[in-house]
């Protein structure tokens, strides 16, 4: 697991050891398959699919609360993030990330 990121910070101690176990047996990171642009990046449009918990400072935040009380549930809905948004008007809702890092980023 990456630094700072405990996947497995609001499971029991038998769960917890399951996934732990589960997750060391995963070998090098697997590959991606990048695609050219077809069109210059001006001309493109352009969306950003995160499973980061990211929302505007406004909007309705994730429901973390849920899986705190169920670990192998995650809030399934999404949030819109308008074109018009500024870095600082975003937060950052995740259980097994530390937000400090990227809400420093987007300030």
């Amino acid at each position: 697991m990456s630094p700072g990121v405990d996947g497995t910070r609001f499971l029991e101690l038998a769960t917890r050891r399951v996934m732990q176990a589960w997750m060391a047996r995963e070998p090098e990171p697997r590959h991606i398959p990048w695609t050219p642009l077809r069109v210059p990046l001006a001309r493109a449009r352009v969306a950003l699919v995160s499973s980061a918990g990211i929302a505007r400072r406004d909007d309705t935040p994730f429901d973390m609360e849920g899986e705190r009380r169920d670990p192998w549930w995650g809030d399934p809905t999404y949030r819109r993030i308008p074109r018009e948004t500024r870095t600082g008007d975003v937060r950052i809702h995740h259980l097994h990330i530390d937000p400090r890092p990227g809400e420093e980023d987007a300030v």
